[in-house]
C-alpha cells in the first residue's frame, strides 16, 4: 500500500511541476485548473495520514532492524507529505491569481483587494490568512517554497497585479471625483465634481484608501487650491447638485491670485466658514470608513488639518474679533466657531482630544477682545 501511494504521489508531483513550470517558468499557454490538483492533493494527504497512523509514529522508533524498510517508508511518507504541502501552497496561489482575473472582469474592486491581500500573505508568509489557509503554509512549507525557482516569478506576478489594481482604482476614482484647476494671469478657477453614485463611489474609495495608498496628491490639491484660498482670499463659490442630470455634485471656486498693491481685502469670516462647509458637503460622498477606526476624511485631515487650523485662527478668526462694545454684543463668532469645530469632529477631520486650536480660540476669545478694545 505504501509503495502504491508513493508511486501515485510521484506521478502527481510530476504533473504539478509541469503545471507550475508552464505558468511561472516557461510561460507556456496552460488551461489546466488548479482545482483538479488541489482535490487530488487533499485525497493523497488523507491516504498518507491514514498510512502513518497504521504504521504508528511511536512504534517506528521501536522497530528492529528487520523492519527498517517499514521505518524508512514512514520517513518517506513524511517527506512526500511535505512535498505535497509545498505543491498545494503553490496551487492555492495559482488559484488566487485566477480568481483575481475573474474578479477583474466584473470590476469588483473590494474582492480584488481581498484576493491581492491573500496573495501577499501566501507569498510572503504573513499571518493575516484565515485558519484553513494557515494550515497549508507551515514554516517548513514556506521555507521550501521561497527557495524554489518559481518563487521570484510569482513575486513579480503579484507586484504586477497589485500595481494594476492600484492603477485601475486611481483611474476609476479620477472619473468619479473630478478635480480641475485652471490658472489665468491674475485669477484661478477650481472645480470639484463628485459622483452621486454612492455604491460605486464608496466601493472604489474603500478599496483605494487602503495601505499603502498615499493620498498626498489629493490632499495637496485641496489644501493649495481650495482650503488656503477659501481662508485667505475673497472667493466666489457656486454649488450645484444638478450636474449631468443629477449624476454629480459640483463646487466651483473662483478667486484672484495676484496680490494687490494695497493690503488685500480679507474675506468675511462667516463667508469663509460657509465656503468650507460647502467644500465638505461636496466631498461628503467619499467620506466612507476604510477600517474599523478610520474614515477617508480622517486620512485627508492628517495631511491638511494643522495648516488649515493655523490659517483659520491666525488669518480669519483673530482678525474677526470685535473692536467695539457694539460689535461684541452683536457678534456670534464663538457660536459659529463652535459649530464649525463640531462639524469637523463629526466629519472625522479633526480629533477633539488633540486638535484644540478652535476650542482654544473660543476659550481665549475674551482676551482677544480686550486686547483689541484697549489697544
Amino acid at each position: 500500500a505504501i509503495l502504491k501511494v508513493l508511486t501515485r504521489v510521484n506521478r502527481f508531483q510530476l504533473r504539478v511541476r509541469k503545471h507550475i513550470d508552464d505558468n511561472y517558468t516557461e510561460f507556456m499557454p496552460n488551461h489546466t485548473s488548479p482545482d483538479i490538483f488541489l482535490e487530488e492533493s487533499a485525497s493523497l494527504n488523507r491516504e498518507i495520514h491514514d498510512l502513518l497512523e497504521t504504521v504508528g509514529s511511536e512504534g517506528l522508533g521501536a522497530l528492529d532492524e528487520a523492519n527498517a524498510k517499514l521505518a524508512d517508508s514512514g520517513r518517506q511518507l513524511r517527506e512526500i507529505l511535505l512535498g505535497l504541502g509545498v505543491s498545494e501552497h503553490i496551487l492555492r496561489i495559482d488559484e488566487l491569481f485566477q480568481c483575481v482575473e475573474e474578479a477583474k472582469a466584473t470590476k469588483n474592486y473590494l474582492v480584488i483587494l481581498d484576493l491581492v491581500g491573500r496573495l501577499r500573505a501566501f507569498i510572503y508568509g504573513d499571518d493575516s490568512v484565515d485558519a484553513q489557509d494557515a494550515q497549508v503554509a507551515t514554516p517548513e512549507v514556506q521555507r521550501i517554497f521561497q527557495a524554489l525557482e518559481c518563487y521570484e516569478t510569482i513575486k513579480v506576478k503579484y507586484h504586477v497585479q497589485a500595481h494594476l489594481l492600484q492603477q485601475s482604482l486611481q483611474e476609476r476614482f479620477d472619473r468619479l471625483v473630478q478635480l480641475q484647476c485652471k490658472s489665468f494671469p491674475t485669477s484661478r478657477c477650481v472645480t470639484l465634481q463628485v459622483s452621486c453614485d454612492q455604491t460605486q463611489l464608496q466601493e472604489v474609495v474603500q478599496a483605494l484608501f487602503q495601505e499603502p495608498y498615499n493620498p498626498v496628491r489629493l490632499c495637496d490639491f485641496l489644501l493649495d487650491n481650495c482650503i488656503e484660498p477659501l481662508i485667505l482670499r475673497p472667493v466666489m463659490a457656486e454649488y450645484s447638485e444638478e450636474v449631468d442630470g443629477g449624476s454629480y455634485v459640483r463646487l466651483s471656486l473662483s478667486y484672484a491670485t495676484k496680490e494687490s498693491s494695497s493690503s488685500q481685502l480679507r474675506p468675511n469670516y462667516k463667508q469663509v466658514l460657509e465656503n468650507l462647509k460647502l467644500l465638505l458637503q461636496t466631498l461628503a460622498g467619499i467620506n466612507c470608513s476604510v477600517s474599523s477606526e478610520q474614515h477617508v476624511f480622517g486620512i485627508i485631515g492628517d495631511h491638511v488639518k494643522d495648516k488649515m487650523l493655523q490659517l483659520l485662527v491666525d488669518e480669519c478668526l483673530i482678525p474677526a474679533v470685535p473692536e467695539t462694545m457694539e460689535e461684541y454684543q452683536a457678534s456670534t463668532l464663538c457660536e459659529d466657531v463652535t459649530q464649525l469645530e463640531q462639524l469637523l469632529v463629526d466629519s472625522f477631520i479633526i480629533n477633539p482630544e488633540h486638535d484644540r486650536a478652535l476650542g482654544q480660540f473660543v476659550e481665549q476669545y475674551e482676551t482677544y477682545y480686550r486686547n483689541r478694545l484697549f489697544r
